[in-house]
């Protein structure tokens, strides 16, 4: 089976919006739910097929934070009173996850002081692709596309988009590799980081493929020292992983079904109660098992 490499904060942020308000005896549940509820469905998917999950957390220290105080801060500075107290609360549901309750269950939950998910899955890529043991990255952060290797592919399930790295290269025209330099140079709006001035995605594409003529404005803008001050501070800041990043094992989830479904009852999680038998299927590993096995039949 492919080796599931997840980011908690994606997985909670999309549980945020679809059920993010449920509470069981006054106690905010909708993340804890809706965590579980969505990464059944993402395994269950046929590109996926797989439950050996690996849940990955940021920190809440920055270290580009502190060698660029601009990173990421357009987030905060935009959301309201209500949008404040919403994600107070999706936090303190995911500290439970990842600090409790995932543990608890025999999820490998992996985080680093400092760094963010996006390290760790990265070194995990790396070390699997080493490794050749295949594996999909399940988020919808763009700059996990320069992760993907022969092994390592990317899945954002909410936009149903799936890149090895044929189909990556395919569509932009070169490797994944060179996805990181495509964004030090053009910039990452999400995370708040200028690229270098006039020049965009499909601008430092064509810089990397020698198409761009250096009669260009962004040509020149590029090989400028003040071009190159900016593409060497982006590097540092968007290339995975970061340097700081320490060595991480890869270890197989270990679940305990027992344990899991006390949480459910503690918390309330009724629907999935009602479903033990398909969720001891999925924990277990039957439910793979048998669709191999049903998958080798019919190939004969």
């Amino acid at each position: 089976m492919k080796w599931v490499l997840v980011d908690i904060s994606w997985l909670a942020y999309r549980a945020l919006h679809a059920v993010g308000e449920l509470e069981h005896e006054d106690i905010p549940t909708g993340i804890i739910f809706g965590f579980f509820h969505q990464l059944r469905q993402v395994c269950l998917d046929n590109r996926v097929r797989s439950n050996r999950v690996l849940i990955f957390c940021d920190s809440r220290s920055s270290i580009r934070q502190r060698e660029y105080p601009e990173y990421k801060q357009k987030r905060k500075e935009k959301r309201t009173d209500e949008e404040v107290q919403r994600i107070k609360s999706m936090r303190r549901q995911m500290d439970l996850l990842s600090s409790r309750i995932l543990q608890k269950i025999g999820f490998p939950v992996y985080f680093q002081e400092g760094l963010e998910s996006d390290d760790l899955i990265a070194f995990a890529a790396q070390l699997l692709t080493e490794q050749k043991r295949e594996a999909v990255i399940v988020t919808s952060d763009g700059d996990l596309l320069q992760c993907i290797t022969p092994y390592v592919n990317w899945f954002d399930p909410q936009r149903n988009r799936y890149y090895d790295e044929d189909s990556f290269s395919a569509e932009k025209g070169l490797p994944p590799s060179k996805w990181s330099e495509v964004k030090a140079l053009g910039g990452c709006s999400s995370d708040c980081v200028k690229g270098v001035p006039g020049v965009g995605e499909g601008t430092a594409i064509k810089y990397l493929l020698g198409d761009l003529p250096p009669r260009y404005k962004a040509h020149e803008s590029i090989i400028s020292p003040s071009g190159r001050k900016t593409l060497k501070r982006n590097r540092r800041l968007i290339v995975l992983p970061h340097e700081a990043t320490e060595p991480i094992v890869v270890r197989k989830p270990r679940f305990r079904p027992s344990v899991f479904f006390k949480y459910c009852e503690r918390y309330g999680l009724l629907s999935i109660l009602r479903e033990k038998k398909a969720w001891t299927s999925f924990l277990t590993g039957s439910l793979f098992k048998t669709r191999m096995r049903g998958l080798r039949a019919r190939s004969r």
